[in-house]
């Protein structure tokens, strides 16, 4: 027997959002609350180098399970520099 596949892909609407905010908040805050979740995903949403194609999501049969975001920082050293990036769940 096959188990249905995993997609990940960017989240596509604010109920997505929503709900990986709670998501999030549930698995790393020490006090889950929607208060906090809600703060988290106004902080997020709102900050100057927000991007939403880089926030993904990972759904099965439609049903959103998890995500991460994935951020760009830029090393330097000297004259010389790196793009990297940062996935964080």
């Amino acid at each position: 027997m096959t188990s249905p596949s995993l997609i990940v892909r960017p989240l596509a609407s604010t109920a997505e959002y929503a709900l990986y905010y709670r998501l999030a908040n549930t698995a790393f805050a020490p006090e889950p609350s929607e208060e906090d979740a809600q703060r988290w995903q106004d902080r997020s949403l709102h900050s100057p180098d927000f991007r939403a194609e880089r926030v993904r999501g990972a759904l099965r049969e439609g049903q959103l399970l998890g995500g991460y975001g994935l951020y760009g920082r830029v090393l330097r050293m000297g004259a010389g520099s790196l793009l990297a990036v940062l996935a964080r769940l």
